[in-house]
């Protein structure tokens, strides 16, 4: 990797982005680390298939595509995340899109009303 891109990547570390790897697997939580040298990322606050994973490991060999979603600045990027997360999985709880989106609970509840979609506020993995 060239030094301008390890530092535009470092640029983007907290963000959320969507991953897609060579096998097919999206999962979707906050960058925390980049491994410059072999490519492997670091997620914390991660969802794949519903499944929550509070750190993730993700080898530089396996990545085929990283999204990196837009900070949410304004109401309708925070919009687009929340119809991004749930298009990968329909099956989260306000309580966890709110954490993945490092907001609160309320801010979430005006745009799924909006759209007439109903969640729970529990958590879908805690039993």
């Amino acid at each position: 990797m060239t030094d301008a891109f390890y530092e535009k990547i470092k640029t983007k570390i907290g963000n959320m982005v969507k991953v897609k790897t060579d096998f097919g697997k999206t999962i979707i939580g906050r960058l925390a680390a980049y491994n410059q040298y072999d490519g492997s990322i670091i997620l914390e606050e991660a969802y794949e298939k519903g499944k929550y994973y509070p750190s993730i490991i993700i080898n530089g060999t396996a990545l085929a595509q990283i999204y990196f979603l837009e900070e949410k600045t304004e109401k309708h990027n925070l919009e687009n995340e929340i119809k991004s997360l749930l298009k990968t999985n329909p099956s989260l709880s306000i309580n966890e899109i709110a954490k993945i989106l490092n907001t609160k609970p309320e801010e979430i509840k005006p745009f799924l009303k909006k759209r007439n979609i109903k969640k729970p506020n529990k958590k879908s993995h805690e039993k």
